[in-house]
């Protein structure tokens, strides 16, 4: 664009600024926090983004749960095949736990056994909680 075409836009915002600086301040402040919010929700998401590799990593966690089905006197899969996982190449270490059946209670007494999987507790057969 040569340097006439400019001309016309310069004298109307030359004439009409004093009356309609507000208004232009008022679209650069608009302008300006749209995109100050844009940014925090870009910088927001990059830090939620990787928050749970950071808490993954702190935590050791397992990489691999096995559920075997067997019951014994206890509840839970019985001594031996513990120590026969145990004893597998590649296992640190092997923990048995405990999954007793929930089931909710009417008022008049009777169970609900339509919940039965509505929720599931663990609990640590030797009453240690693993660290």
């Amino acid at each position: 664009m040569n340097t006439w075409s400019w001309r016309v836009p310069l004298y109307r915002l030359r004439h009409t600024f004093a009356r309609r600086w507000t208004g232009y301040l008022s679209v650069a402040l608009l302008i300006g926090l749209i995109g100050g919010v844009a940014m925090a929700s870009v910088a927001a998401g990059r830090r939620t983004q990787s928050s749970f590799p950071v808490f993954l990593a702190s935590t050791n966690p397992s990489s691999l749960s096995l559920t075997v089905y067997q019951a014994t006197a206890n509840g839970g899969p019985g001594p031996s095949l513990t120590s026969q996982i145990q004893r597998l190449p590649s296992v640190a270490r092997v923990e048995t736990i405990f999954a007793p059946p929930l089931v909710e209670i009417e008022p008049d007494g009777t169970s609900n056994l339509n919940s039965i999987n509505d929720v599931v507790s663990l609990a640590s057969l030797n009453g240690l909680n693993d660290q």
